[in-house]
């Protein structure tokens, strides 16, 4: 677990799944509140999340600081509390088209501690010119499809995942697809520090994200992505150095 961090985590509900499989993606529920206001209102006068995602505004590569994806990167996390194993999160090969652009397809795998196979998702991002990473959908392939949603399909739409710039008090909607996933984010910190078994973090980015569970605290590293997150009843901490 991270040490030292520079504010209280704050507590939430998860279920298993949700536990499990919210690491480089966002956990899926549904939130009953409005976006936390931000300023500049759409966090740089982004629009959030977006109805109408232009191909062209988008790169190949992502790379922003605090979400970078590169392909065939492999992340290992311990996970403790209620529902105890590990959870493997790689970047897969290729791409697939999401409203009409090319997103990166993130897949994560928890297991029990035996080894097991729990649950398995895919998550897809892409990255503007700006640097910004928008998530496009969720692809739960087990224990079964609940949770599933991509954008411009039944009213989703792309959310902000992860800014170019994060700014302590901005907010913004991670994703939304009604009634399935529709998080919110709010940048607590831009410079908590603290160690996981994989070494030790400055100047992390801390985002309180509201799920329909509740709020989960997760806290990232420069050019690493994910290090720590923190629910009500468990955490998840990054286990290798990159």
């Amino acid at each position: 677990m991270l040490a030292a961090m520079t504010t209280r985590p704050r507590r939430g509900l998860a279920t298993a799944a949700a536990v499990l499989l919210s690491a480089a993606a966002l956990t899926t529920g549904c939130a009953a509140s409005q976006p936390p206001v931000s300023d500049p209102a759409g966090v740089d006068g982004l629009v959030v999340p977006t109805p109408s995602p232009d191909p062209d505004d988008f790169v190949a590569r992502i790379d922003n600081p605090w979400l970078p994806l590169r392909t065939g990167t492999v992340r290992e996390y311990a996970v403790s509390g209620q529902v105890p194993g590990t959870r493997t999160v790689t970047v897969v090969d290729g791409t697939t088209e999401v409203a009409d652009v090319d997103v990166t397809g993130v897949r994560t795998v928890a297991s029990a501690p035996d080894g097991t196979t729990l649950a398995e998702a895919i998550d897809f991002y892409a990255q503007d010119r700006s640097g910004n990473v928008w998530s496009f959908g969720h692809d739960q392939l087990t224990p079964d499809t609940v949770g599933s949603w991509r954008a411009g399909v039944a009213g989703a739409e792309a959310g902000l995942a992860m800014p170019a710039v994060p700014r302590r008090g901005d907010g913004y909607r991670q994703q939304l697809a009604p009634g399935i996933a529709e998080d919110l984010a709010r940048v607590e910190e831009t410079d908590a520090s603290g160690s996981t078994p994989a070494g030790d973090f400055e100047e992390l980015v801390h985002l309180v994200v509201t799920t329909g569970g509740g709020e989960v605290d997760r806290f990232y590293a420069r050019d690493v992505g994910l290090v720590q997150e923190y629910w009500a009843t468990g955490s998840v901490s990054l286990t290798e150095a990159p």
